[in-house]
C-alpha cells in the first residue's frame, strides 16, 4: 500500500533508492504483481542467482565443484538444521556429535558407539565432489520466494539498499534497478513523439524540476493524452497519470487518484478516508500527479454555490511544492468562466500558482501523422501510409482515426489468413468505419464524386485555417467494399 510504503520511503536519503521503491510498488498493482516482477528478475539475471562462491567459480549444469569449492558454497546456504550437514563431503558425519554422560548404563554407551560406526560407514560413502546443478537447483528454488522478499524491500525500513542482498541473489538491488532500466527502454520502444508529444513532454519536465503546476490543453484527439501517459509510464517511481472521473462525486475523484497511487480502497471507503490516504503518500512529496482531462475539475453541479472543491484541493497541493500536471482541452476554460459567473469564485488564486501554461498546436503536420501511420503499420507501402494519413486529416477523429483503420485492416488481413495489410484491406477499414470523407479521401481512394472534377495529384490535403475537417456532406462521397484482390476501377 502506497501510504506505508511513503513512510518507508522517508527513511531513505537517495532520489534513485526511492525511485526504486515506487517502481516496485507500482509494478506490485499491474497485472501478475510482484510474482511476475520476481519472474522476470530471475528471467532477466539468470546468471546472477547464484551465491558468492558460485559466481566466482561459475556453475554451468554439468559443472563439477571440488570438495573446497563445496565447503565454501555451503558456508553460505541457509542451515535446515544446526545439528546437521547439508552436502556432507566423504568421510563427514552429517550429524553433530552429542555428549555421552559419565552414569550412562552400559547398554546405551554400546548402542551410542554401534551408532557412531554405522554413521562413519555413511561418512564413508559420501561423495567427495558435487556437480554444480544441485546447487543451481536450491538457488532456483529459494528464488521462488523472491516476490515475497520484494515486498519486504517495500516496507521494511531497516533494510539498507546499499548493503542487501540475498543469499541466492547477492545482487538483488543492482539488478532491480537494471531492470527498471530496461522497463523504461521498453516503454520507449517504438514510440513516436510528434510536435505535440514535446511540448508534452517539456511542460511536464518543467513541472516536476520546478515542483510546481502546469496546464496543458488543445483538441481532443491530437496525441495529448497518449503522450503523457507515455511520459508518466517513462518515470516510474516518480509519477502516476491520473484521468479525472465525471460526475460531481468527491469519492469518485479520490478513488481515481488512490487507485492510481495504490493506496488501500475498500467498497465503503468514504470520501474523506480516501483523502486523507492519498494526502498521506502525496505530501511526502514523493510523487508527481498528471491529471488527465482536468476540465472536469470544476463543478458540473448548477447550485450556485458549488465552488470549485477539486481545484482547491490541487492548489493545497501546489502549496505543499508538490508538482501537477493538468492536461485537457478547452473546455477547461468553458467550465473557468462558468464556474466564476455562477458563484462569483475569483481565479487569481490559480492563475497565481500556475507556474506554465502551454497551449498546444491544433493540428499535426503531415510528417507527424506519417509518423504514426508508419509506428501503427509498419509493413505498409507508401500509398497504404498516405492513405492513413488523408483520412486521419478529414475525419473528425483525427489521430485516433489512423489506429481505429490500422487496426481495422489488420484484423481483415487475419480473416483472410493473411499478415500483410493490403491497401484494399485499408480502403475497405475506412469504408466500414463510419468516418467522415473528404474530397482529399476521395482522391486518395481514386474515386471522384458526382459533379466534382479530380483534383491534382499532388495538390495537399484541404486543411482550413479554422479546425482540422472540411464539411464535404454535399459531396455524398459513397465508398464501395473491396475485396483484396478487386481493382479499384473495378
Amino acid at each position: 500500500m502506497a501510504n506505508l510504503v511513503a513512510k518507508r520511503c522517508t527513511t531513505l536519503n537517495s532520489d534513485a533508492d526511492r525511485e526504486l521503491i515506487w517502481f516496485v510498488q507500482m509494478i506490485s498493482h499491474q497485472e501478475g504483481g510482484l510474482k511476475k516482477l520476481a519472474a522476470g528478475l530471475v528471467n532477466a539475471f539468470p546468471d546472477r542467482v547464484a551465491t558468492k562462491s558460485m559466481l566466482r567459480f561459475g556453475f554451468e549444469p554439468a559443472q563439477i565443484y571440488s570438495a573446497n569449492q563445496v565447503k565454501q558454497i555451503r558456508v553460505e546456504l541457509p542451515r535446515r538444521s544446526v545439528n546437521r550437514i547439508d552436502y556432507p563431503l566423504k568421510g563427514e558425519d552429517r550429524h553433530k556429535d552429542y555428549l555421552v554422560y559419565p552414569d550412562a548404563s552400559a547398554e546405551l554407551i554400546a548402542r551410542l558407539h554401534e551408532e557412531r560406526d554405522q554413521r562413519q560407514a555413511e561418512a564413508d560413502r559420501h561423495p567427495n565432489t558435487y556437480p554444480a546443478k544441485v546447487f543451481i537447483d536450491k538457488c532456483r528454488e529459494a528464488a521462488s520466494d523472491l516476490a515475497r522478499h520484494l515486498g519486504e524491500l517495500c516496507l521494511d525500513p531497516g533494510i539498507d539498499l546499499g548493503s542487501h542482498e540475498l543469499w541466492y541473489f547477492p545482487g538483488i538491488v543492482a539488478a532491480l534497478r537494471e531492470y527498471r532500466r530496461q522497463w523504461i527502454e521498453r516503454q520507449s520502444a517504438g514510440l513516436v513523439i510528434t510536435e505535440i508529444g514535446h511540448k508534452v513532454e517539456d511542460a511536464l519536465d518543467f513541472a516536476l524540476d520546478g515542483r510546481g503546476m502546469v496546464l496543458l490543453h488543445g483538441f481532443a484527439r491530437t496525441g495529448k493524452t497518449f503522450a503523457a501517459c507515455k511520459w508518466c509510464a517513462r518515470h516510474p517511481g516518480t509519477a502516476r497519470f491520473v484521468e479525472i472521473p465525471p460526475g460531481a462525486s468527491d469519492i469518485g475523484f479520490f478513488r481515481a487518484i488512490a487507485e492510481s497511487l495504490g493506496v488501500s480502497i475498500n467498497l465503503n471507503s468514504k470520501a474523506h478516508q480516501l483523502r486523507d490516504r492519498c494526502e498521506a503518500v502525496l505530501f511526502t512529496g514523493q510523487q508527481m500527479l498528471v491529471l488527465d482531462e482536468a476540465h472536469r475539475i470544476w463543478p458540473e453541479s448548477n447550485y450556485r454555490d458549488a465552488l470549485p472543491f477539486r481545484l482547491s484541493w490541487i492548489m493545497m497541493l501546489v502549496n505543499r511544492k508538490i508538482p501537477v500536471a493538468l492536461v485537457t482541452t478547452k473546455q477547461f476554460f468553458t467550465a473557468q468562466k462558468r464556474t466564476e459567473k455562477k458563484t462569483g469564485w475569483a481565479s487569481e488564486q490559480f492563475q497565481g500558482r500556475l507556474l506554465h501554461c502551454e497551449h498546444l498546436p491544433d493540428i499535426l503536420s503531415r510528417a507527424d501523422l506519417e509518423s504514426v501511420a508508419r509506428a501503427l503499420l509498419p509493413d505498409g507501402d507508401s500509398k497504404s501510409i498516405d492513405l492513413l494519413v488523408t483520412n486521419a486529416q478529414s475525419s473528425e477523429k483525427y489521430l485516433a482515426g489512423i489506429e481505429i483503420v490500422a487496426k481495422r485492416a489488420r484484423y481483415l488481413a487475419k480473416k483472410q489468413g493473411r499478415e500483410n495489410v493490403l491497401r484494399a484491406d485499408i480502403k475497405n477499414a475506412i469504408a466500414g468505419a463510419a468516418i467522415p470523407s473528404s474530397n482529399a479521401l476521395a482522391l486518395a481512394m481514386e474515386i471522384t464524386p458526382a459533379g466534382v472534377p479530380r483534383p491534382s495529384r499532388s495538390a495537399p490535403a484541404v486543411v482550413p485555417q479554422s479546425g482540422r475537417t472540411t464539411d464535404l456532406a454535399a459531396l455524398s462521397v459513397r465508398v464501395p467494399t473491396l475485396n483484396p484482390n478487386q481493382s479499384v476501377t473495378d
